[in-house]
């Protein structure tokens, strides 16, 4: 198990470090062209639609519902791999955590033993007047509540 566990946060390390390339670049340069990407970079080719269309195998009328679904955010990945083929271009598809992934974790983690410790010791421990704060507690036990948290388990509802 905690082979699994090592293998697990290896692996969210790595993809946190891919991640901080993406988060050091300007917030505008993923935003998508007002008119969308198909319709952007066909334009600064200066290729018209009926050229991209008979590229893709569609009508000129198609790629127009395609550049306007494409603003509406509803193309399906496969027409949008088929534009971006006849563009010439890649498609890169990516879910950029807000965080990196151990924060979330770990904020996660915390959260649950926030509310397993108010339920169960530190509710016991205000009542004979010993409280203690979370924030205080020590790092043996702070690797309990890793145990007793899994990563496995930080998602499950109570």
């Amino acid at each position: 198990m905690t082979t699994t566990r090592s293998i697990r946060q290896l692996a969210r390390k790595a993809l946190d470090a891919r991640f901080a390339g993406f988060r050091s670049r300007p917030a505008d340069m993923f935003a998508t062209p007002r008119g969308g990407w198909i319709r952007s970079i066909r334009e600064a080719l200066g290729m018209p639609r009926h050229e991209l269309g008979r590229r893709m195998g569609v009508g000129e009328q198609r790629v127009a519902q395609l550049e306007r679904g494409e603003v509406e955010g509803k193309l399906t990945m496969d027409a949008l791999k088929r534009a971006a083929d006849a563009l010439d271009c890649e498609l890169l598809v990516a879910l950029l955590p807000r965080r990196p992934l151990e924060q979330t974790l770990t904020d996660r983690r915390a959260q649950l033993a926030s509310e397993w410790l108010r339920s169960n010791s530190l509710h016991t421990m205000a009542l004979e007047n010993q409280a203690v704060s979370v924030d205080a507690l020590p790092s043996q036990l702070l690797r309990e509540i890793e145990d007793r948290f899994p990563d496995t388990r930080l998602w499950d509802r109570p």
